[in-house]
């Protein structure tokens, strides 16, 4: 049975804290006696009253298969049995035989235990009932109760019921979660629980939820964490992921009415098909107003408006994830990941106070987490802490991979440190084991030098690299090559090459595997290269190609193709002089249709609806569009530019200022062919902040 206490009382709080991921902190005691450890549990020997023949010969074996099941997964450790027995044979007959609790506190105080489990053993052989109370040391408060019945020849079984129960009463939020717990094994349950804690704290979590799903695939609440934690949700389609996620959503019957609001904004409401993003957005909000005193609600919501509010152009994106974020903090403001965005997010508007809280609430709990570094890192650069930054540098090579990618993203992102972000790259390059680690850290360090004006240097980690971006990026290794040259400053020679194998590779010809886009999305990026060459026979040719290839029978999926097909029929539009309101139109509502918000051609379409919007006059909207960032680094020097351009042209001065610094960050030493375009922006900038007009200052020539 569940028996339901005040959520107000903190000994539910603290031991809910362990066993349901909600980390507990006990006071440090001037004692010479070890502090009371939240993870650790005394299990004391059951008491046995009104019971038949022989069940007094069963206790000791009771009290080694209730400690036995306390192993630190999912729950605190037990003491060794003998250790507790030890210490009750050092104390006075009364003290052992207490039947109030009090004496016993205070053993299991001395032995550093922050719990105390004691419990009655009752009936017969063939008729047993266990009954164990949990409360907290040293206050004695209340934690959980459960009782079990059954038969003495099936103890091990009782005891699993046993210890189940506990941890479902006091890990539940509600009825119906206690339900979903107590329907699966326990072992089941000790699994998904140290993943909710480990999730929490910031540390890899999946494969404690993957090992709970493999021993009860019928096990709701595992799948539904998993899909919490996961960066592949609505990314792909690829049968080895979706088993997981298809389990919660078979077995959704088992959730709260919270939990499916939750499950449909991880999942997306069209699951199994894509939701668009703007539909993730809306369901984290739905989520949020139908389980308001729900922590990850609430964070749900205000990361998915931070990962894809700007991309989608929604009004006061980031405020709005702030508030989120926050009203997580207030409800659990112990969670890692809420800490972690609202730690970046202060770090990158400068604001030392909030950086220098959220650090304070992060880092003495999430000692492990994957991306420790990362965050001590950005609060160093935003505090100024010098002595900090030289011991974070020290140590990159030690780094986990996921702190140094989010240094190399983050350092892009806000235009600083980037030599921090440059050398991050190499040591992921460095770092690399086999064969397809090596080629994506190539890809993710190509990225970074397009970035920074290097289109030499991104082209030797592209030559080192077989492997394409695959269907996250929406091209493969070949086709972004013209989109670099076409958009992001890369080599057009590179691009001219890539070309060519593509319009082989388009008529049937052979490419190697990792090289291979679709071929729909090959023609298309083919007929961007000829749009550009102004050959425009030869891009109709494109485009009816990736339209036949586009046909389900030849690519059931394609990734790219609508975005692809639409950007270049619009610009097509345009020099024809045609009127290309639909055109621009169609572009523009398939740009806010996206599911995908790593696709690359997001970016180069909203790039090319603000240089079509430009054309009509249109400053606002272009102005609008070119500020739609993907949430990561992928033609991020090019949309400053464009963006510090159209915002001085369209009076926004402190756009422009801010755009144009940005840039000239990230270009702080390009390639000499890049280094003119650098120095009309910097003279343009320094016009912008002197406040004088065009006239008045010319560009200074390229040094």
């Amino acid at each position: 049975m569940m028996a339901r206490r005040p959520a107000a009382t903190a000994g539910v709080v603290g031991l809910a804290a362990v066993l349901a991921g909600y980390v507990f902190w006990a006071s440090r005691r001037p004692q010479a006696a070890p502090a009371p450890d939240a993870n650790v549990v005394a299990v004391f020997p059951f008491r046995v009253v009104d019971a038949g023949p022989g069940i007094e010969d069963l206790r000791d074996w009771i009290h080694d298969l209730i400690a036995a099941r306390l192993t630190g997964e999912g729950g605190p450790q037990a003491l060794d049995p003998a250790t507790v027995i030890r210490a009750l044979g050092a104390t006075d007959q009364a003290s052992r035989d207490s039947r109030a609790p009090d004496a016993w506190l205070r053993l299991a105080e001395g032995l550093g235990a922050g719990w105390l489990l004691h419990g009655v053993v009752a009936g017969s052989a063939g008729g047993l009932s266990l009954e164990a109370t949990l409360v907290t040391v040293p206050r004695g408060a209340p934690g959980a109760r459960a009782r079990v019945e059954g038969t003495a020849d099936r103890l091990p079984q009782l005891a699993d019921r046993l210890i189940a129960e506990l941890l479902a009463s006091l890990a539940a939020q509600d009825a119906d979660e206690f339900r979903a717990f107590m329907r699966t094994t326990r072992p089941a349950l000790q699994a998904y629980l140290a993943g909710r804690a480990a999730y929490r704290r910031g540390e890899a979590a999946a494969a404690y939820f993957e090992r709970a799903l493999s021993l009860d695939s019928t096990f709701a609440p595992a799948a539904l964490a998993l899909a919490a934690g996961s960066d592949l949700l609505q990314q792909t389609s690829g049968p080895d992921e979706r088993w997981k996620f298809d389990a919660v959503w078979r077995h959704q019957d088992q959730l709260s009415p919270a939990d499916r609001a939750l499950l449909i904004a991880y999942l997306g409401p069209r699951y199994p098909g894509r939701s668009t993003l703007a539909e993730r957005i809306a369901a984290g909000e739905e989520a949020a107003r139908v389980a308001p005193d729900r922590a990850e609600a609430w964070f749900l919501a205000g990361d998915n408006l931070l990962r894809f509010g700007s991309l989608l152009g929604y009004p006061e994106w980031e405020t709005r994830a702030i508030d989120h974020f926050r009203r997580a903090l207030a409800l659990d403001s112990t969670n890692a990941h809420t800490l972690d965005r609202l730690l970046l997010l202060a770090a990158a508007a400068g604001d030392q106070q909030q950086v220098r809280r959220y650090a304070t609430l992060y880092f003495p709990h999430n000692p492990n987490a994957e991306s420790v570094d990362v965050l001590r890192w950005a609060a160093a650069i935003a505090l100024g802490d010098s002595a900090a930054l030289v011991r974070l540098r020290l140590r990159f090579a030690d780094m986990t991979p996921m702190s140094l990618q989010r240094i190399v993203a983050w350092g892009q992102r806000h235009g600083v440190a980037l030599e921090d972000a440059s050398r991050a790259a190499a040591v992921l390059v460095d770092r690399a084991e086999g064969t397809r680690q090596r080629q994506l850290a190539l890809n993710r360090s190509a990225r970074l030098w397009l970035n920074r004006g290097r289109p030499g240097e991104a082209k030797r980690g592209f030559d080192g690299s077989e492997v394409g971006f695959g269907p996250r990026q929406g091209v493969g290794a070949l086709d972004f090559r013209i989109y670099a040259a076409l958009y992001w400053d890369g080599d057009t020679s590179d691009a001219a090459a890539a070309a060519r194998q593509l319009e082989t590779y388009v008529e049937g010809g052979p490419l190697r595997p990792a090289e291979a886009p679709d071929r729909s999305s090959a023609a298309c990026a083919l007929a961007h290269w000829r749009l550009a060459a102004g050959d425009a026979d030869r891009v109709q040719a494109a485009l009816v190609q990736a339209r036949r290839l586009a046909a389900p029978t030849e690519s059931p999926e394609p990734l790219a193709t609508p975005v692809c097909l639409a950007a270049v029929e619009a610009q097509l539009a345009a020099a024809r002089a045609d009127p290309h309101a639909a055109a621009l139109a169609r572009l523009d509502s398939l740009l806010r249709e996206a599911w995908n918000s790593r696709d690359l051609l997001l970016t180069v379409g909203n790039l090319i609806a603000a240089r079509l919007y430009e054309a009509r006059g249109d400053l606002p909207r272009a102005l609008d569009r070119v500020r739609r960032r993907a949430g990561w680094e992928a033609f991020l020097s090019t949309q400053l530019r464009e963006e510090g351009r159209l915002a001085a042209l369209a009076g926004d001065r402190e756009g422009a200022i801010r755009a144009y610094r940005h840039y000239l960050a990230l270009r702080s030493d390009p390639e000499p062919a890049l280094r003119e375009d650098a120095a009309r922006v910097r003279a343009e900038l320094a016009r912008l902040e002197l406040g004088l007009t065009e006239r008045e200052v010319r560009p200074r020539d390229a040094r």
